[in-house]
């Protein structure tokens, strides 16, 4: 059996995203990995976009999330830097 020797830059932002967004609460040196790790891809590969944060929406019901956006808008509360989203 021949073995692929690529894989398509958008799965990895994909599983990237899906670990960021649904991993546990005290994963959040491995949520950093996943980021650097993956945005390093993205950018070797030209598709970098940047990211944002995610909100309570945004990840899996009780988990924390990155970014609560308030009245007003310029003040946005950061709960967890950890939780975002590859662009």
């Amino acid at each position: 059996m021949k073995h692929r020797k690529t894989l398509h830059i958008e799965l990895i932002r994909a599983r990237a995203n899906s670990f960021l967004a649904n991993s546990a609460n005290d994963q959040t040196e491995q949520r950093t990995a996943y980021h650097n790790f993956a945005a390093g891809l993205l950018l070797d590969a030209g598709s970098y976009c940047g990211f944002r944060y995610l909100t309570k929406a945004d990840v899996t019901p009780g988990q924390t999330f990155g970014i609560q956006h308030n009245t007003p808008p310029e003040h946005p509360t950061f709960h967890d830097e950890t939780r975002t989203q590859l662009l």
